[in-house]
């Protein structure tokens, strides 16, 4: 009897035993599951709320296109043709007819000045070139040297020295002798049309805008009439009027007639 409850003992504490251990695994199992459940909602939530902190930093990267563009410097003075034979044959003139030692006159028409350039902006010098002399005024022309050739010295008119003024403009003031400044004076030296009144802009009458501003003052830069060949441009002011103002010598020493020259540079320099 004794040892029958002596076996039912060690079995309650097997089972109790064996109970007890399948409690602890099993817990051990959830606490495992539970853990692990919650790093990973942990690592989700971490990425989540850095994703746009750490975002990757853009990058960029660049070309270059490479081009010359080349174009061709070209002027044009456009008026009558002079009707004498030599040296200046067929170059447009301005004539003035006959007058008197010291007497202002001026061109009574424009001479058109066009920047006939393909699609080359371009800016104007002026000057004064050769002089010519001839007994008829229509042959045998030559130049002017000796004792009694015509010189000019960009201050003012003289004993056989002759004074030349030039203005770009769209019309004739209705007191056109106020137009023509001191700055106006064309020199034996290249001299560069500016966008001021100075120097070859009129005084009173209408100006012509530059397309380019170089700086204060600016040149007056002219547009193109052409891109290439003879496509127009399309683009405004690419023609100048070109009056004159004259002052003969204040004495001459002989009354041959004289063909002066009045050079329009065109350049981009």
């Amino acid at each position: 009897m004794e040892e029958g409850k002596e076996e039912e003992k060690k079995m309650e504490s097997i089972l109790r035993k064996s109970t007890h251990k399948h409690k602890r695994k099993g817990g051990d199992n959830f606490m495992k599951k539970v853990l692990g459940l919650l790093l990973g909602l942990a690592v989700i939530v971490a990425f989540a709320g850095t994703s746009g902190v750490f975002a990757a930093d853009p990058d960029t990267d660049s070309a270059y296109i490479v081009v010359k563009c080349v174009a061709v410097v070209s002027v044009d003075i456009v008026g009558a043709a002079a009707a004498f034979s030599g040296t200046t044959e067929g170059a447009p003139q301005v004539d003035l007819g006959e007058v008197s030692p010291g007497e202002v006159v001026h061109s009574s028409a424009a001479v058109s000045v066009i920047n006939d350039s393909q699609g080359a902006i371009t800016k104007w010098k002026v000057k004064v070139g050769a002089v010519y002399a001839s007994a008829d005024g229509i042959n045998d022309w030559a130049a002017d040297s000796g004792i009694h050739a015509w010189t000019t010295d960009g201050a003012a008119a003289g004993s056989n020295k002759f004074l030349v003024k030039s203005i770009f403009t769209a019309a004739r003031n209705t007191e056109f002798a106020l137009d023509f400044g001191a700055g106006d004076i064309v020199t034996t030296s290249d001299q560069t049309y500016m966008e001021t009144t100075g120097v070859f802009g009129p005084q009173l009458s209408s100006a012509y805008g530059t397309a380019v501003d170089d700086g204060d003052p600016s040149s007056n830069w002219v547009n193109p009439k052409y891109t290439v060949g003879t496509t127009e441009s399309g683009l405004s002011n690419h023609t100048r009027s070109l009056w004159l103002e004259f002052t003969a010598p204040l004495a001459i020493s002989n009354a041959s007639y004289r063909a002066i020259t009045v050079s329009v540079t065109a350049t981009q320099s």
